[in-house]
């Protein structure tokens, strides 16, 4: 049998067994159990959960945040918009006439003394509220004559990170009295080891409270005074308590430190 014979006979047989131009075609690769939801809500997830593309995926929320350039938007992280810059709150904020100031969403009767006057002529800054004046440490102050003037050991001083303006102890050769440090921006004051002078003073009244927000500065974010955990029941109603690792960290009138209750003062 000649070579030239062979491939015509091979030929041949391909085209009688039809298969000349079909190619092989596969069934399209399944996914386990198929979609596990409908976008459009037909089919939904589990609580804590959204639907992505047919399957479920656990929702972001405050307990479960995003990334650094991301945010959490209708359980969903997305990629931030950095170039628009942070967004203030007190833009979509409503303030009324008796508490025409805003910061960090919070509505505020005064953010300076100019509209404190009569029995109330101190603006307590961290509050955003008018006061009497208090020649006490962690007291508001207008000026150092509202922390007891020249003799009295205390100063008048703006925190700018906390946004207060309270009467501080001065730092006597670097040293500051129990409970207190050298503050960073200025160290000639002294300021609670800490939290916030607000925190401070709203421990040592055991100001009632409905949340932590109530014994923080206004506005405040975790850098800035906030502290979290520091209004519950220890057996009195809920008040504004102050956080602590040791008694020194404590105030005088809250000399405790109670780890049992995670490290407050009573």
């Amino acid at each position: 049998m000649t070579a030239r014979w062979m491939v015509g006979f091979a030929l041949l047989s391909v085209l009688a067994c039809g298969c000349r131009g079909a190619p092989p075609s596969f069934p399209p690769p399944g996914r386990d159990a198929g979609y596990e939801c409908d976008p459009s809500g037909t089919t939904g997830c589990p609580s804590g959960q959204v639907c992505l593309q047919g399957y479920c995926y656990a929702a972001c929320d405050t307990a479960h945040p995003c990334g650094p350039l991301e945010s959490c938007m209708a359980g969903v992280c997305v990629a931030s918009n950095h170039d628009a810059g942070p967004v203030d709150p007190c833009a979509t904020t409503m303030c009324d006439a008796a508490h025409p100031f805003c910061r960090g969403g919070a509505c505020l009767v005064c953010v300076d003394q100019t509209v404190c006057g009569g029995g109330n002529p101190v603006c307590d800054v961290g509050r955003g509220l008018c006061v009497p004046p208090s020649a006490i440490a962690c007291a508001p102050c207008n000026n150092d004559l509202d922390c007891g003037g020249a003799g009295s050991g205390l100063n008048c001083v703006s925190l700018t990170v906390s946004h207060e303006k309270v009467c501080l102890p001065q730092a006597m050769g670097g040293a500051c009295p129990t409970g207190f440090r050298p503050d960073f921006v200025n160290p000639a004051s002294c300021v609670p080891e800490i939290a916030a002078c607000t925190i401070w003073r709203a421990a040592i009244e055991g100001r009632a409270c409905g949340g932590d927000a109530d014994c923080a500065p206004a506005g405040a974010g975790p850098d800035s005074g906030f502290y979290a955990g520091v209004c519950f029941d220890s057996g009195f109603g809920s008040v504004c308590h102050y956080p602590c690792g040791v008694d020194s960290n404590c105030p005088p009138a809250r000399p405790t430190c109670n780890t049992m209750v995670g490290g407050f003062c009573l």
